[in-house]
């Protein structure tokens, strides 16, 4: 009998009575498939690249950065409904970094800054 339902439910995704997404429904073709490298950061890699972004922050605008984030630790205060992207593309084109964002948003909505409670907020938001 199990074998007999396995053969029908077979049957169907075959005959596409049954659409499985990605299986006999909206799939990739062959042609058009292909593998995405991945490239692999040694040690020093992520070393250089740690440095890079100490110096790069050394030359940001704070005073226009704290400004920006301020504004969408505001906006994040007033509501899940509230669109936050202006005032995340502004905090952005004044050079904050992804975490600096996602944390002023997770402080808005009454969380830690850090999800795992290792790094304070460096601004001071009213």
């Amino acid at each position: 009998m199990l074998r007999k339902e396995a053969s029908h439910k077979f049957l169907e995704v075959e005959n596409k009575e049954r659409l499985i997404v990605g299986v006999n429904h909206l799939a990739i073709p062959a042609e058009e498939d292909f593998e995405i490298p991945i490239q692999e950061v040694q040690a020093g890699g992520s070393e250089a690249i740690a440095k890079r972004m100490e110096e790069w922050k050394k030359t940001r605008d704070l005073t226009l950065i704290t400004r920006q984030l301020t504004r969408l630790f505001a906006d994040g205060g007033k509501g899940d409904r509230f669109n936050l992207m202006p005032s995340i593309i502004e905090a952005v084109k004044a050079y904050a970094t992804a975490g600096e964002v996602m944390g002023v948003i997770r402080m808005a909505r009454g969380l830690s800054y850090d999800p795992f409670n290792m790094i304070d907020c460096p601004f001071t938001l009213q």
